[in-house]
């Protein structure tokens, strides 16, 4: 094997080391790319899950509503003697 100068020596190191790094810095990048798609999944599911669970509230919220509803509806009591019930049209008295 030849002889290798000082210089020499510390600019395989260097390249070793950029090699290194860019090993590293694909592998980081690959697993990046990999989370994202998790979390774009997650993030789909959990949207598609607060929409139904959002709707089934509102309608429990519906429901309940309707069932607890009170109608006030105005009324005057009379006496039926005070009703003008006019002619019957089929001439019984």
């Amino acid at each position: 094997m030849p002889k290798l100068t000082n210089a020499q020596f510390w600019c395989g190191m260097a390249v070793l080391l950029l090699m290194v790094v860019a090993v590293i810095a694909g592998f980081l990048w690959h697993w990046r790319k990999i989370d994202r798609d998790i979390l774009r999944d997650d993030r789909k599911r959990l949207t598609a899950w607060a929409q139904r669970y959002a709707r089934q509230l509102a309608e429990q919220m519906f429901r309940e509503y309707v069932r607890n509803m009170r109608f006030n509806i105005p009324v005057r009591l009379v006496n039926e003697s005070d009703i003008n019930w006019g002619e019957r049209k089929d001439g019984a008295a």
